[in-house]
């Protein structure tokens, strides 16, 4: 049998020595292991929650913009849209206008306008609806001339103060909204669109009506809704129309008038 030198042999024992130690620590090993994957585990959702926030902050950052930037175009094209349609009809009628013509005006494809608007109709109601509210975006009841209207104690100020108030939006708008009713006289659908902004303007009329009559007596005979019947008549964008186009009166020389026939036709005298 062949055996080891001594002094190989006790060159090899501390070796198999300190492996078997290790060994004897293998127990530990795959805790070794475990702690390694963990760790590896640990950086490796650090590292994607920091580069998937970091990700998503630069994707907002990127749409953000580009989605105001849509909605910015958006706004653009329909405000171009609504003043070609507005020139249109102006000079040629709700009927004798068209889509294509609108389209070629305002310099955006017909499809655009279609796919906008729908409708001519409905396209000739976002014209009204614009000449109304005008550059404020703000609908009458939130304008400071009818929060002033709403807190005088006087009537006839309070009057007087919604028609200088009211008078630009005549201004602006009397001209398209006759062509509206006009059209509304052989068409269902503008009709609808003419009957809908009538039903507005009545609404804010009646509300002038309540708010004068909570401040002193309408006129002998008069109910709120002869009185909403009678402002609607004066106050109108026919009488605008034909006072200032056929008789040739300016604005002013007009609100002057409506300053002073209206509270008389309306409004109990202080001494009656």
């Amino acid at each position: 049998m062949r055996t080891e030198p001594s002094c190989a042999k006790s060159a090899i024992e501390p070796q198999a020595a300190g492996l078997a130690a290790w060994s004897v620590k293998a127990d530990w090993r795959p805790c070794l292991s475990s702690s390694i994957a963990i760790t590896f585990f640990l950086c490796s959702t650090t590292l994607e929650y920091y580069f998937s926030k970091e990700t998503a902050s630069r994707t907002f950052a990127m749409t953000e913009p580009d989605s105001q930037s849509r909605r910015g175009k958006a706004r653009a094209t329909r405000s171009k849209i609504i003043r070609a349609a507005h020139e249109e009809f102006t000079e040629k009628g709700f009927h004798g206008a068209t889509i294509a013509s609108i389209a070629s005006r305002a310099r955006v494809a017909v499809q655009t306008v279609y796919f906008v608007f729908h409708t001519k109709a409905d396209l000739m109601g976002a014209v009204i609806d614009a000449a109304v509210i005008g550059d404020a975006a703000d609908i009458p009841q939130d304008t400071d001339w009818w929060k002033a209207m709403e807190a005088t104690n006087d009537a006839v100020e309070g009057l007087r103060t919604f028609v200088v108030g009211a008078a630009p939006l005549f201004a602006r708008a009397s001209a398209i909204s006759e062509i509206l009713r006009a059209a509304a006289q052989d068409d269902d659908e503008v009709r609808q669109t003419y009957q809908a902004s009538e039903e507005l303007r009545r609404t804010a009329f009646g509300q002038v009506i309540d708010t004068l009559s909570r401040k002193t007596q309408l006129r002998a005979g008069l109910t709120n809704k002869t009185a909403t019947d009678l402002l609607m008549t004066v106050f109108s964008d026919a009488t605008y129309q034909f006072l200032i186009t056929a008789c040739g009166w300016d604005h002013d020389q007009l609100v002057d008038w409506l300053c002073q026939t209206l509270p008389e036709l309306l409004l109990e005298a202080p001494n009656g």
